[in-house]
């Protein structure tokens, strides 16, 4: 389970940060076996009260919590299943949590799984501030923690002992880097982002505009969208209609793309302007093949799930690495789109 080999041959490590020497207080690794009474053996899978999923493993693995910020979010359904399956190939028992994009909820699923005696906590915040204490306390009660895909704020570094998951200024700059090989003359752009103030949002905004810099690209509109396709179509009709010249569209995630590309067929307009999107889910592949968009950058949501368990791990092995680890977006296109399979 070396977790360094593993980011650097599967999806390449971007950038490394404060190093850590295993995972406790003064360089110790934390309690690194499992009491007995944590890891009963027998039972393939178990279902709390609390609506956790617990899936049990080998005696003397790990327990490992797996907080998902919202399971109704198709990738991360996708991820949780993947989360359970590795699990059970590699010997751990996975505890699963739903946060339902509610702060309060996903706190106290924290606190539940520190109640619950687990190792290690691998979490993406519902909200990337607000929870920044709840982390800290499980960190406090000496569980290794990391946040995976998106990780918490500046303000919350002394709460995780590392993050691993991608770098969404690289998925900007892809997404400005393939707009600039589509539009070579320049062009107006338009931009659908995801929810105001989130993590990608932000992230995804500000590494398109850093991309396209310089260039003969200039975005003359921004609006955000609660990561709502329906909402992301009405944003589309908005910009139809108040600019009659647009060249490119740069939305912030693949089903937003849908109603992107519903919005300019309803206007009879979808051969006048180059799409690109975020995700690398099938339905943004299949649209790219179909001709509707030109790219998507993406990753691979199984891969990923296997990196982080991995990571927690390795850490609870007490073995080292960065504070921060970031994996690689793909640019797919038509020449590309067909050999990736996302799973979701």
């Amino acid at each position: 389970m070396k977790v360094r080999k593993l980011l650097a041959m599967a999806v390449g490590v971007v950038m490394g940060i404060t190093m850590l020497t295993g995972c406790g207080s003064g360089g110790s690794t934390r309690d690194n076996a499992k009491e007995e009474t944590e890891s009963p053996a027998g039972t393939a899978e178990t279902a709390d009260a609390d609506g956790s999923e617990g899936k049990e493993s080998n005696a003397g693995g790990y327990k490992i919590a797996w907080c998902s910020p919202d399971n109704s979010d198709e990738s991360m359904e996708f991820m949780t299943k993947c989360f359970q399956d590795y699990a059970e190939e590699v010997g751990v028992e996975l505890v699963s949590f739903d946060g339902q994009s509610d702060v309060q909820k996903q706190t106290d699923q924290v606190a539940n799984a520190i109640s619950q005696g687990c190792d290690a906590m691998m979490l993406n915040p519902v909200d990337n501030t607000a929870m920044i204490p709840a982390m800290q306390k499980a960190h406090d009660a000496g569980l290794v923690c990391i946040t995976v895909d998106t990780n918490l704020a500046d303000s919350g570094k002394d709460a995780y002992d590392a993050f691993i998951g991608p770098d969404d200024l690289d998925a900007g700059k892809k997404a400005a880097e393939v707009m600039k090989e589509l539009l070579p003359d320049g062009g107006k752009i338009v931009e659908v982002m995801g929810m105001a103030g989130s993590d990608p949002q932000i992230k995804r905004h500000d590494g398109f505009a850093d991309g396209i810099e310089g260039s003969n690209l200039e975005v003359v509109e921004s609006q955000a969208s609660p990561w709502s396709t329906a909402e992301c179509m009405t944003i589309t009709e908005d910009f139809l209609s108040k600019y009659s010249d647009i060249d490119g569209i740069y939305c912030h995630w693949d089903n937003g793309a849908v109603g992107v590309v519903e919005a300019l067929k309803a206007a009879g307009r979808l051969d006048e302007v180059v799409i690109v999107s975020v995700d690398g889910c099938q339905k943004g592949l299949d649209m790219v093949l179909a001709g509707d968009t030109q790219a998507t950058v993406g990753r691979s949501f199984e891969e990923s799930s296997h990196l982080y368990l991995d990571g927690a791990i390795a850490l609870l092995d007490g073995e080292e690495m960065d504070q921060i680890n970031y994996t690689e977006y793909t640019i797919y296109t038509k020449e590309n789109a067909a050999d990736f399979h996302p799973g979701w």
